[in-house]
């Protein structure tokens, strides 16, 4: 705490994130793509209280409302399933560009804190992250790379899988360079954390 209504926090948080086109009702069933990654996020946030807490830890107050803001890295290596394994993917470059696993955020958002005793407390809290990469589900450029360019058999087959979901319908897909929209380089990935979380003073 830095006075009664203002503190500072750090967390170290683990989630997953995954999405699969052939989930999808409309066109992405066709780009036919899948990732799922184990993320790590470090952070350091002011707190701010609604309501100030009292001198002593046992008189804040029942409920208190507290927005956050702050700082942080999340570590994020994407990989998607392929003939029953899972593999990574910014080492493949399958578009090809290079891009690090390791990236800033800046977390920020409102929760609510419930006093549930001398020790404890209940808190829900909703906090969104602002990254400044597009490629926490490995997918941005518009186009297609050229095959040509990538550099190696499984780059190449984890580019490009509509031709896995046309044989599945029983058709033939013949892929042209730079044909075909894959994702959408205008606005960086975002994701939204929704935590319940039990926390205790010690005295």
């Amino acid at each position: 705490f830095i006075n009664r209504r203002v503190c500072l926090w750090t967390e170290f948080t683990w989630f997953l994130l995954a999405g699969s086109d052939g989930k999808a009702n409309d066109d992405r069933i066709e780009r036919n793509l899948n990732f799922r990654a184990n993320n790590f996020e470090l952070n350091i946030a002011g707190l701010v209280n609604l309501t100030p807490h009292g001198r002593r830890y046992y008189q804040r107050p029942m409920l208190n409302v507290y927005g956050f803001l702050g700082f942080g890295l999340i570590y994020s290596n994407p990989k998607a399933e392929y003939q029953g394994d899972y593999i990574s993917l910014p080492e493949l470059k399958t578009e090809g560009i290079s891009y690090s696993t390791v990236q800033p955020v800046v977390p920020f958002g409102l929760g609510l804190r419930i006093k549930s005793g001398p020790f404890f407390n209940i808190a829900i809290e909703g906090g969104y992250r602002l990254t400044f990469t597009d490629y926490l589900d490995d997918v941005s450029s518009t186009r297609y790379p050229d095959p040509a360019t990538l550099s190696s058999d499984q780059s190449r087959a984890l580019s490009d899988r509509r031709g896995e979901y046309y044989a599945s319908i029983g058709e033939t897909f013949t892929p042209q360079p730079n044909v075909g929209k894959r994702g959408n380089p205008s606005t960086n990935d975002g994701y939204f954390l929704l935590n319940v979380k039990l926390e205790y003073y010690l005295p």
